[in-house]
C-alpha cells in the first residue's frame, strides 16, 4: 500500500544551507515557484554534498542493521537517564514480525546504502493498553505510530522529520483519518516536536515495570477528494491557477487563458471543503517510436497547481496518481506533459520519461515528458 519516498539534500557551504529536493511530491508545494524546501544547518564544515535518501519497506536482510540502530538509540537514551528503551524492547523478534508485516520502514542512504532510520506503521484496531483512550476520531480509521529511530550519528539533520511526514503523507493517500503515537514524558524534546506538529494529548497509558507514563497523542488528518471538476466548479480551478501561475509565477494571463479549457477536461482536489489543488486534461496524438504507424491517444496534463497553504503534502503526487488510475481504466495509452524543467525529477519519480531537450514555453525553462501506459 505505501511507496517508497526519494529525497536528495543539497548543502550550500557559504550559506550554510541544505535544501531538500524530495521527487516524492510536487516540487511547487514546497515554495512557491521553486522545488526546494529549505532548512537551516548551524556547522561551518560542509562543502559541497550531495546525498540521496529513500524510504522503503524494511527488508528481512536490514533486520541486524535495524537492531544497531535501536541499541544505539537506547544507549543514548540511557546516558541522558531516560528509561524508554532496553534490552528487551525493541527486540529482534518484535522487528520481525513488523517486517514480515510490512509495516517497517527504513530511511536508507543511496550511496552506500545504509540503513539510517527507522519508523513502524501499524493500522488496525486499538490494542488493550488503549482502550481506555478517548480519541478524538475514536470511530475512524487510523494509523499508529511507534518505534522511530534514528542512527545517533545521524541524528539533528532531518531525517526523524521526514520519517513522520512519509508516515503523515501514507496515511492521507490511502485515507486515514488519524495519526497516533505514544510520547514518553520524560523525553520533552521529542515531546514538543509531536505538539509542533499537531499532535494533541489524548490521555496516558502505561508501561513497564515499574510502570512508566506515556502520552497517548494523535492528528486528525484532513479529509482529501479528487474528482473529475463539474462546470459549475470550474472558476474554482481558475483562482487557483491564477494563484499559482499568474501571481506566483508571474506568467502571461493571455498564456494562462489559452482558450483551450473548454476542450479539456478537469481534475479539482478537496482538502475538507476546500479546493486547494487542480489539473487539466487534454487528448492529443503521439507518434511513438516502436508503436504502429497510427497515432497512439495520449492524455495531456496541464496547469497541475497547488495551493500556498496545502503545499508540503503531497496532492501533486496525488492529483497524478489519480489521472494515471482514470487513464488506465480508459486504456489511454499513455500520458503526456510539458514540465517545468526543475520538476524534471519529480516527474521521472512518477514514471515518467524526457522526450526531448529544454525550450522555453511561457519564457520558463520547459522539457516534454512522456509516461506510456498502454500500448495497443
Amino acid at each position: 500500500m505505501f511507496q517508497n519516498y526519494s529525497f536528495k539534500i543539497f548543502m550550500h557551504p557559504s550559506a550554510f544551507t541544505a535544501i531538500i529536493l524530495n521527487n516524492a511530491y510536487n516540487f511547487k508545494e514546497y515554495l512557491p515557484g521553486s522545488s526546494f524546501f529549505i532548512f537551516y544547518m548551524t556547522t561551518q564544515f560542509f562543502s559541497a554534498i550531495l546525498l540521496s535518501m529513500i524510504i522503503r519497506k524494511a527488508l528481512r536482510t536490514d533486520a541486524d542493521r535495524i537492531m544497531e540502530i535501536y541499541a544505539s538509540c537506547t544507549a543514548v537514551q540511557q546516558q541522558q537517564g531516560i528509561s524508554q528503551w532496553s534490552e528487551e524492547y525493541p527486540n529482534k523478534r518484535m522487528l520481525h514480525q513488523d517486517i514480515r508485516q510490512g509495516r517497517a520502514y527504513v530511511a536508507v542512504e543511496s550511496i552506500p546504502g545504509t540503513v539510517i532510520g527507522v519508523i513502524v506503521l501499524a493500522q488496525g484496531e486499538t490494542d488493550e493498553e488503549h482502550q481506555h483512550i478517548k480519541w478524538k476520531l475514536k470511530n475512524s480509521p487510523a494509523v499508529f505510530l511507534s518505534r522511530l529511530a534514528v542512527d545517533p550519528e545521524h541524528q539533528n539533520s532531518g531525517i526523524g522529520s521526514h520519517l513522520m511526514d512519509f508516515a503523515e503523507h501514507e496515511a492521507i493517500r490511502n485515507g486515514f483519518c488519524a495519526i497516533r503515537l505514544d510520547a514518553d514524558r520524560q523525553q520533552e524534546l521529542l515531546f514538543t516536536m509531536y505538539k509542533n506538529r499537531g499532535y494533541k494529548v489524548q490521555g496516558s497509558v502505561w508501561y513497564d515495570d515499574p510502570p512508566k507514563e506515556f502520552y497517548a497523542m494523535e492528528k486528525q488528518l484532513p479529509r482529501i477528494s479528487i474528482h473529475w471538476a463539474a462546470e459549475k466548479e470550474l472558476p474554482k480551478i481558475f483562482e487557483i491557477r491564477e494563484t499559482v501561475f499568474i501571481e506566483g509565477q508571474q506568467v502571461n494571463r493571455e498564456l494562462e487563458q489559452d482558450g483551450l479549457d473548454d476542450r479539456a477536461k478537469h481534475v479539482i482536489l478537496y482538502e475538507e471543503d476546500f479546493p486547494v489543488g487542480c489539473a487539466r486534461i487534454r487528448w492529443v496524438s503521439m507518434e511513438i517510436e516502436g508503436s504502429k504507424p497510427s497515432a497512439l491517444h495520449y492524455w495531456k496534463v496541464e496547469r497541475l497547481a497547488v495551493l500556498e497553504q496545502a503545499r508540503q503534502k503531497g496532492y501533486g503526487k496525488l492529483i497524478m496518481e489519480w489521472i494515471e488510475k482514470q487513464a488506465k481504466t480508459q486504456q489511454v495509452a499513455g500520458l503526456t506533459l510539458h514540465a517545468q524543467q526543475y520538476l524534471e525529477e519529480f516527474y521521472k519519480s512518477l514514471g515518467f520519461e524526457t522526450a526531448e531537450k529544454p525550450f522555453m514555453e511561457a519564457g520558463i525553462p520547459h522539457v516534454h515528458m512522456i509516461k506510456k501506459l498502454t500500448v495497443s
